[in-house]
């Protein structure tokens, strides 16, 4: 390997970011403008697959084609993104390749189509269960009483936050946040 193509190599290494995750034939073909092979260059052996990560700065077009890449297969797919406004915009982006995309919102944030109500109408009870370890679904949502009869919240059937979920997207963008929080909500949508 020449000195010349070395530096190269190392010039677009040092201005990778960490914030995607692709599979092994993407490194390539994102990089091949470049004649970089990262494994080879530093002597390792490829990683097993799926988990591979690059360094890209912003405005090469990761995010667009890893959009691209997934909306092939269909889902169920989870895409996590700092933001819901970021979220908004890459659901735009899979719907531009035919691909169902949804942010996944928590009950305390705002609904996408007023930005003035709360995506749950009763976050009091919400907090209350959390206060207490509570199960906020079981609790609050939909629940059975003692005597087995089904209780629900007065807003469940126009709850925003329950409403999401009742026309499954192939893709689920969801605020990375959640990666530290356990969301039995979204492993019944099959993620």
């Amino acid at each position: 390997m020449s000195d010349q193509s070395f530096g190269r190599e190392r010039d677009v290494r040092d201005d990778l970011s960490s914030d995607i995750v692709l599979p092994p034939a993407w490194l390539n073909l994102l990089l091949q403008d470049a004649d970089i092979d990262l494994f080879e260059a530093q002597d390792l052996a490829p990683p097993e697959p799926p988990i591979n990560a690059i360094r890209v700065s912003t405005g090469v077009g990761k995010t667009r084609t890893v959009v691209e890449y997934f909306a092939k297969f269909g889902g169920p797919i989870a895409f996590f993104v700092p933001t819901h406004r970021l979220g908004d915009e890459i659901v735009r982006e899979f719907a531009r390749h035919g691909c169902r995309a949804r942010v996944f919102r928590g009950r305390n944030s705002y609904e996408p189509s007023s930005r003035a109500d709360k995506m749950c109408r009763d976050l009091r009870s919400v907090d209350l269960a959390l206060e207490h370890g509570s199960p906020i679904s079981e609790t609050c949502c939909k629940g059975k009483k003692p005597d087995g009869q089904t209780a629900k919240c007065s807003f469940y059937d126009s709850c925003s936050y329950q409403l999401q979920f009742e026309d499954e997207p192939d893709v689920w963008v969801i605020p990375h946040q959640l990666l530290f929080h356990a969301q039995k909500a979204l492993g019944s949508h099959g993620l």
